[in-house]
Parts: structure tokens; C-alpha cells; sequence
């Protein structure tokens, strides 16, 4: 696997030298700012298979450099790790919405980072997988927005901050690592679009799939200043994640919710005579019971959505 390594700690690159050298990855690159490390990546014959990235870095941050590395063919969907000494939720999450795969804090746990990259491993079998699934339905509204939450990142600060749109993995991701870091101080909402089926016989193509992009959109941006990111299942099915519950956190990620579907069906579906009926569902950190692993939140949520789906 080829990888590009970004650090402004020279320390930091020498260990990571070391280390990716002691588990068999030779084909590593180094570079010590954000301006090298696109220098690395305009000139590489192939492209980086997996870039292990420092967040606080002078000049220009990681998470300012995300965008930028998405910005190049065939860094659409290269799994961006990472590399933080913060345990900042506001850094980790608009680190995610702005592109990022996976993050490790300093100092390593090698054995954490190892896993890492042996995921990045899996992850390369999946997406080749699912260009493949793309390639086979090209009509499928699902793999559509799908796409959307890997592909519409954004490409400032500003609207890193205003976004809360991921890919599925990196969701899992983020949840897997910031609920063993904040225990009960995480929300985890699902949400379901129960006359999906309606509203896309009603509006027809390509409609339908600009209805669910707006949708994913529009819901993404009122979570985000929640400390809140979103993706996508499929079938009409959401999650939302926040970091920064209230005292009554149900109440004001419900509210921001119910304002989006409002704004999106003042715009696409009120003209058709038609709204969007949805379902909700949130589970927050300190209703598990002492001794469930924080992991059970997000168990719990999907397999609520999967049974109301077949209860349909």
C-alpha cells in the first residue's frame, strides 16, 4: 500500500518511518507541510493509497488540506487518517465533514494505528466494490445520494463548519472514536422517510434524486452547528450524530430536523400537494446502562430502522 505521511514534527515522521517500516510498508513518502505534501501528490506516477494526516499544523491545518487533497483525480475517496494530540470534538468533527476517513491521537497507540491501516486495507476491496455496484446501476437514487455524502465535501473553513455530511464509513468511524472518548455525552438519532415511495412516484427522475440530495443537504447544515454529522443508509434512512448534546438534546436535534424537512418541502414537494411524513428516534450516551459498550447506541438505532422497514 502506498502511503503519504503529513507532519510538521520531525520527530513525528521519524517514528512513523520506523514503525510503518517494522509492519512491512515500505512504500512510504514524508512530507513536513501542507504545501509539500501536494507537491508529493501532483508528481506521484500513481496515486497514495492512504495519507496519514496531522490536524495542527502552522501555515495551513490538516483539516484545511483535506479539501484540497480532494480536489485531485483519484483522491475522491483515498481514506485520510488523521493525527491529532487534541481531543477537540470540534476539531474531530469538522475533521470528518471535511473528508477524513479515521483519526489516531498522539501519542500512538501502534497497535491502534496498526488496525488502521489494516481497515484502509479493507476499505480499498469495498470501494472497488461499490464503483462496481455504481457502474452496474447508474439509476439507483440510493447509490446516488451515496455518492453525494462521499463526494459533496466542502471546500472551505466556512463551510466545513456550516456542513455535517460523511460517508457511511467514516460515520462509523467517528462514533466508534469519539463515544469511548466522551462516554454518555454523545446523541445518536435515526430518521426515516416513511412516504419515500410516494413522494418518488410523485416526482419521478431525476427529481427524486435531487429531492433526497437536498434533503441530505439541508439536514446536514442544521445539525452541523450541533456538532452534528449525518449520513445516509439508504431507503430513505438517516443517521445523525452529535457530539454536543443540551440538557434536552431530543427537543433541539428534533427541532433542527423538523426545520430542514419543513425548508426542503417548501421548496421541491408543496407545489406537488405533497410533504414529507417522517419517523425519528434518538438514544443519548447516558441512557445506556453502566457497563453496555457506547457501540450499542448505534447497534440499537439501525436495527430500529431495518425492523420498521420490514414492518412496512
Amino acid at each position: 500500500m502506498k502511503i503519504l505521511v503529513v507532519d510538521d514534527d520531525i520527530l513525528i515522521l521519524e517514528i512513523l518511518e520506523l514503525f510503518l517500516s517494522s509492519i512491512d510498508y515500505e512504500n512510504v513518502q514524508f512530507a513536513k507541510s501542507g504545501e509539500e505534501a501536494l507537491q508529493l501528490i501532483e508528481g506521484a506516477s500513481t496515486p497514495f493509497e492512504c495519507i496519514l494526516l496531522d490536524i495542527n499544523m502552522p501555515v495551513q491545518t490538516g483539516i484545511e488540506l483535506i479539501p484540497m487533497i480532494r480536489q485531485y483525480s483519484g483522491y475522491e475517496f483515498v481514506p485520510i487518517i488523521m493525527l491529532t494530540a487534541q481531543h477537540d470534538k470540534k476539531n474531530i468533527a469538522e475533521a470528518f465533514v471535511a473528508g477524513a476517513w479515521d483519526y489516531v491521537t498522539k501519542p500512538f497507540e501502534f497497535f491502534e494505528l496498526e488496525t488502521r491501516l489494516y481497515g484502509v486495507e479493507t476499505r480499498m476491496v469495498e470501494l472497488a466494490r461499490r464503483s462496481q455496484d455504481v457502474a452496474e446501476d447508474a439509476s439507483n437514487g440510493d447509490v446516488t445520494l451515496k455518492r453525494f455524502c462521499a463526494l459533496h465535501r466542502p471546500v472551505t473553513p466556512s463551510q466545513i463548519t456550516e456542513s455535517g455530511l460523511v460517508g457511511l464509513g467514516a460515520f462509523e468511524n467517528c462514533f466508534a472514536r469519539i463515544s469511548s472518548t466522551l462516554h454518555g455525552n454523545v446523541s445518536l438519532m435515526a430518521l426515516r422517510l416513511n412516504n419515500l415511495p410516494e413522494v418518488s412516484q410523485t416526482l419521478q427522475e431525476p427529481y427524486t434524486h435531487q429531492y433526497l440530495v437536498k434533503l441530505a443537504s439541508v439536514i446536514a447544515t442544521h445539525a452541523g452547528p450541533r456538532q452534528g454529522i449525518v449520513t445516509y443508509l439508504g431507503k430513505g434512512a438517516f443517521l445523525i450524530l452529535s457530539f454536543a448534546p443540551t440538557r434536552r438534546p431530543s427537543t433541539t436535534l428534533k427541532d433542527a430536523i423538523g426545520t430542514a424537512i419543513d425548508e426542503v418541502d417548501a421548496q421541491l414537494l408543496r407545489t406537488e400537494g405533497l410533504s414529507t411524513d417522517y419517523s425519528s428516534w434518538q438514544i443519548h450516551g447516558n441512557e445506556v446502562p453502566e457497563g453496555v459498550e457506547p457501540s450499542y447506541l448505534l447497534y440499537a438505532v439501525k436495527n430500529h430502522l431495518d425492523q420498521s422497514v420490514r414492518l412496512q
